[in-house]
């Protein structure tokens, strides 16, 4: 019998294990500067050296975006939330690596600080924008794609699982544009064997703790069993809720349910393919980056 082993997500979350999950707040919407866009008093764009990416540093008055392809940088500016958003450009633009860094002028970095965290994330999007245009020449258009998604529907046994417990401030009841979460796939627990950590990669288990609705449909685009497409919310709850997720990765010659059957068993969801227009953000030029 193969045993299990559990990954806590809210856990690595409050622990500070950050990767970039870019998340629009409305399904589809790309970011969009309202006049003129905003740009960084200094920036510097280098070839990143870093063994894994991307990452968004916390920094006073400044923006820093390591180990980042041009495309981690387009859905990070744009407010994308899935790489089926963006499309165009030669192939670098998916596989060179950089740091690229952004700094305000006092006077700016003044002015974002008094603003709420959704509209600060927001104007250091937009200045990245600008960093694009200016440093890559990046130029994109907006066309509209019909894309395949999964639409997240409740199961019809109903929804199973348990409403959470006070306190429940770990993530914002709506989804952010911007979002810093950990996706799988998640950091491997220290001192397991390689037994161990392939046992839990063959049956992942994952603890959701106080989640809201739009937390567990970002965590459903990563599992390999979703084909790359997008999760669409149209369950229709509110709140944060507790729950266990365990299935059997899809090809793993061990026994247990599917990603599909397990939700609509342990978690009474069910995954229904489906396409929707969507806008994408198309490259339709840019060159490698001038030097600082």
């Amino acid at each position: 019998m193969t045993k299990r082993y559990t990954i806590d997500l809210r856990k690595l979350f409050l622990l500070g294990v950050a990767w970039l999950v870019v998340a629009a707040s409305i399904q589809g919407q790309v970011l969009h500067a309202d006049g003129a866009r905003p740009s960084f008093e200094v920036t510097s764009v280098k070839p990143s050296t870093a063994a894994f990416g991307p990452q968004i540093p916390p920094g006073a008055g400044r923006f820093l975006m390591r180990a980042a392809t041009v495309e981690d940088m387009v859905m990070y500016a744009y407010g994308l939330r899935h790489r089926s958003e963006f499309a165009g450009g030669p192939g670098w633009v998916k596989s060179e690596r950089f740091d690229v860094e952004g700094r305000l002028s006092d006077t700016d970095m003044a002015a974002v600080d008094k603003l709420p965290g959704p509209q600060r994330e927001e104007q250091m999007a937009q200045r990245l924008q600008t960093l694009l245009a200016d440093r890559f020449a990046l130029k994109v258009s907006f066309p509209k794609k019909e894309l395949p998604v999964f639409e997240l529907t409740v199961a019809k046994d109903g929804f199973k699982c348990a409403k959470a417990a006070p306190p429940q401030n770990v993530f914002p009841a709506v989804m952010p544009r911007f979002a810093l979460l950990v996706p799988p796939p998640v950091p491997v627990p220290p001192g397991l064997s390689p037994e161990q950590q392939h046992a839990l990669s063959l049956s992942p288990h994952v603890t959701m703790k106080g989640w809201p609705m739009w937390t567990i449909t970002n965590f459903l685009r990563f599992p390999v069993e979703m084909q790359g497409r997008m999760v669409v919310d149209k369950t229709g709850i509110e709140g944060n809720y507790d729950c266990d997720l365990q299935w059997v990765s899809e090809g793993a010659d061990v026994p247990g349910p599917s990603l599909y059957t397990a939700l609509e068993e342990q978690m009474g969801l069910h995954l229904r393919a489906a396409k929707e227009m969507l806008e994408t953000v198309m490259v339709e030029s840019v060159e490698r980056p001038t030097g600082n």
